[in-house]
């Protein structure tokens, strides 16, 4: 019923990986799962760094449609705007300043993961001494291209989607400099004859 020769080997094994480690058995177990939880953290921080750049392009677009759409009006000939010119154009920077709050998050993540990164390489620095391993572990791996053109490839994503908004921005500031308001959008005057009252 008591196996005593599964307990002896468990507690050779306990005693080697304490002596190379230098870590008690309660400690290794501390950081797997301490391991476990933070590289389950980095993916969901991997997630929200996704999220942040898709809801950038979204909200941009769905902005800008509906500006599109809804300010901008024709009169017999020409454009006109439905809005004061200065508030539309103002509304056009609303893509652009939130992709900016949003691209700082994602920066701020960025560094958190980073962190987090290299406190995972120690620990499985730590973790492989016990295994008779230098490089043992996905964070001490020297290959780190693809995570490179990775970083690269999304801050290229963040300026590209910050210098369209921006520039667009200025292209309706520009294209609107010589528009009125639509005549049917016009404020009431005050001083209208006596017979359209």
């Amino acid at each position: 019923m008591f196996d005593n020769e599964g307990l002896m080997a468990g507690r050779a094994r306990a005693l080697e990986t304490t002596e190379a480690t230098g870590l008690a058995p309660h400690q290794r177990e501390f950081l797997l799962e301490e391991y476990k939880q933070l590289r389950a953290e980095l993916g969901v921080l991997s997630a929200r760094r996704e999220s942040l750049l898709r809801y950038a392009v979204i909200i941009a677009a769905g902005v800008f449609a509906w500006l599109i759409s809804q300010g901008l009006g024709r009169d017999s000939t020409t454009w006109c705007l439905n809005f004061p010119r200065r508030l539309y154009v103002l509304s056009w920077y609303i893509p652009f300043a939130f992709s900016l709050l949003c691209g700082v998050a994602s920066v701020i993540t960025s560094l958190q993961a980073g962190a987090m990164r290299r406190y995972l390489a120690d620990v499985e620095q730590v973790l492989a001494v016990g295994a008779g391993q230098g490089q043992f572990g996905w964070e001490r791996q020297p290959n780190r291209g693809p995570r490179l053109l990775a970083t690269i490839g999304g801050v290229l994503a963040w300026l590209i989607l910050m210098g369209a908004t921006c520039y667009k921005a200025y292209e309706v500031e520009v294209f609107t400099a010589d528009k009125e308001i639509c005549p049917n959008h016009m404020p009431p005057s005050s001083t209208a004859p006596e017979s359209s009252r």
